[in-house]
């Protein structure tokens, strides 16, 4: 490879295939073998969380939450993400195991916008609050 890629070196990833619904694939494992994500229905409700093997081209849901955004671990063993209910949960992929952190957010949090430290000590999330201000304009009486 040159250091230049074109439309010609782009190849899907075989082995992705999902009834009612596609793979929202968001983070590669630290150690290059996989990626995280998780499955996204024609509905567009997430309905799981995955682990795309590279080498076996295939993959594998490791938790049926419902998550947009999912990330590694230092490990590339464990995935942590925020559940649409709010919960920080983190998953083993190796032996299924599933572990809901005891952490009260401060505000609720968006699955999309966390981060982790390389070292994966400290998290970072964004929160937000909405509000919505309603204005009525009338025409004015003749």
């Amino acid at each position: 490879m040159n250091g230049t890629v074109d439309e010609h070196d782009a190849q899907p990833l075989p082995g992705q295939t999902v009834e009612d619904g596609t793979l929202n694939l968001t983070a590669w494992s630290p150690d290059g073998r996989a990626l995280t994500g998780s499955i996204i229905r024609k509905s567009g409700r997430p309905a799981g969380v995955v682990v795309y093997d590279l080498s076996a081209k295939s993959f594998r849901i490791v938790s049926s939450d419902q998550t947009n955004w999912v990330r590694w671990l230092p490990d590339s063993r464990r995935v942590l993400y925020i559940t649409l209910a709010g919960d920080l949960v983190g998953v083993d992929t190796a032996s299924g195991t599933r572990t809901v952190v005891a952490a009260k957010l401060p505000a609720s949090a968006s699955d999309f916008s966390f981060a982790l430290t390389p070292d994966g000590r400290t998290l970072f999330y964004g929160a937000g609050h909405a509000e919505s201000d309603i204005w009525i304009a009338e025409k004015p009486k003749r």
